[in-house]
């Protein structure tokens, strides 16, 4: 099946496999996007202690002590579900902002190697992401109350 997702038509191959990018960038290195994530949702409620609360240690759960209400909506907003829906809106955005990138450096006569395209698509889809998110648990929040 073909599902229209933000202004195009993407399969449910293609939509699988970016969930699993998603997930794979915000699990990498010890959950490090994880971890940016929670920081920048913390930061904008007040709260300035962080430890990690939402993503704890790599393969330790978060003791259900510590599953506050930033947790929740993490979670909420980076379950694979949620991802899904994201994905269009997600993937467009890095997409233009990749090509800007591209651009800006063509003009100035600079061109990346294959390998080197591959990491900044990566940090750019990585910060969309982030962006996006945030943007989605701060919506959320300012509704509720």
């Amino acid at each position: 099946t073909v599902k229209e997702v933000g202004k195009r038509e993407w399969d449910e191959r293609t939509i699988d496999s970016t969930v699993k990018i998603f997930q794979e960038i915000l699990n990498d290195r010890n959950k490090r996007a994880k971890q940016d994530l929670e920081r920048r949702v913390r930061s904008g409620t007040g709260v300035r202690e962080f430890r990690g609360k939402c993503c704890g240690a790599a393969d330790e759960p978060v003791p259900e002590s510590e599953q506050d209400i930033a947790y929740r909506l993490i979670e909420d907003f980076t379950k694979p579900s949620a991802l899904r829906d994201a994905a269009g809106p997600i993937m467009e955005w890095a997409q233009e902002i990749f090509g800007n990138v591209k651009r800006k450096g063509a003009q100035s006569g600079q061109t990346m190697d294959t390998e080197t395209e591959i990491q900044v698509m990566r940090d750019v889809v990585k910060e969309c992401l982030i962006r996006y998110v945030v943007k989605q648990i701060n919506t959320e929040n300012s509704e509720a109350f």
